[in-house]
């Protein structure tokens, strides 16, 4: 297995890059530029404009910008506005070397403010995870255990409803209803922010934590509960099954041993491409409800034409996306034995 994973990761190696090549270029491509929000104050001459516009390499080809997003180039401070304090910190920059550059806005490092943001991402997103696999997986089981009943009729509508729902609309819904209305929940953010001594208090993050996670796994439950549905449904109809109930195998084992393996191959399948749209929904989400995440930085920092900082988001989506999928291979390699790593 070991093998497998290092071959794995060197494979994902050109897959990133190319991710943050195409990224970067529709990133170069989009109106306006960096420099833009200094532009507007007026104490910002054209001169300096200009000399700080060359020395990040801005009137560079695109394909030359990237070279010097990932092996480095060296930047002078400058003042931009005419207070005295550098406005872009002269740094030597360089994916390669382990530096994402950075930040325009925050004037700090991209790394550190990622890392920052990452455990209140996790911290949003590992629940639905759970919560969505485990309920999809046991409601998609027990609708194609009674297809035709009350309860799979039941369960195709929720799976339908979950999918159908954008996640921006339900999650304002629910603000309406339970923290606007009803008053029951908070409207949004992480924790309570009138606490003045600085504690954070376990249960009260719990209950910010309710409505995002739910609208996130809702999703994953419809999504899950339909293609287990549909793969044990599958499964039941195959020969090996029939040949197990012929052999007097008790009904029970037959479930488990034949049919639950082999149903959870697609389920497995799902994992990597799942993680990478709940972390985009994430984004949303985080916006939604004043999350403190990963994506609500991402979002403030396109807003700002932070380009150091987009592209330090997107490079660390597609290595969480390539790591699902990697997850994804070694899942499907366990349940089914005739995958050999």
């Amino acid at each position: 297995m070991t093998t497998y994973l290092i071959r794995r990761v060197i494979q994902a190696i050109p897959t990133i890059i190319g991710i943050t090549l195409i990224s970067f270029i529709l990133i170069m491509l989009a109106p306006g530029d960096p420099l833009t929000r200094f532009a507007l104050n007026p104490e910002a001459s054209p001169e300096s404009m200009e000399r700080l516009r060359r020395q990040m390499g801005l009137d560079k080809p695109i394909l030359e910008q990237y070279l010097y997003w990932m092996i480095g180039n060296d930047w002078t401070t400058i003042d931009v506005d005419g207070d005295g304090v550098g406005d872009i910190q002269g740094t030597r920059q360089g994916l390669l070397r382990g530096d994402m550059g950075q930040s325009f806005q925050h004037r700090r490092p991209v790394l550190e403010l990622i890392l920052e943001r990452i455990p209140a991402t996790l911290q949003l997103t590992l629940p639905p995870l759970l919560i969505g696999y485990g309920l999809g997986i046991v409601l998609g089981t027990l609708a194609a255990a009674n297809k035709g009943s009350l309860l799979d009729q039941a369960v195709r509508i929720l799976s339908v409803l979950g999918t159908a729902l954008p996640n921006f609309w339900l999650g304002l819904i629910l603000i309406i209803l339970f923290s606007v209305k009803l008053q029951v929940l908070p409207i949004g953010g992480m924790r309570d922010l009138t606490r003045t001594d600085g504690s954070v208090d376990v249960m009260d993050t719990l209950v910010h934590m309710i409505l995002p996670v739910s609208v996130l796994a809702l999703g994953i439950i419809a999504s899950v509960t339909r293609y287990m549905r549909a793969s044990v449904l599958e499964v039941i109809e195959q020969d090996y099954v029939r040949t197990a109930r012929s052999k007097g195998l008790s009904g029970r084992r037959i479930f488990n041993v034949h049919v639950m393996r082999n149903a959870l191959l697609p389920i497995a399948t799902l994992f990597g491409p799942g993680l990478a749209a709940l972390l985009s929904g994430a984004v949303i989400i985080e916006q939604v409800f004043s999350w403190p995440g990963m994506g609500r930085l991402t979002i403030t920092a396109i807003f700002q034409r932070d380009f150091p900082l987009i592209m330090g988001s997107v490079l660390i989506s597609a290595i969480l996306y390539v790591i699902g999928l990697i997850i994804s291979d070694v899942l499907y390699a366990l349940l089914d034995p005739r995958i050999r790593f």
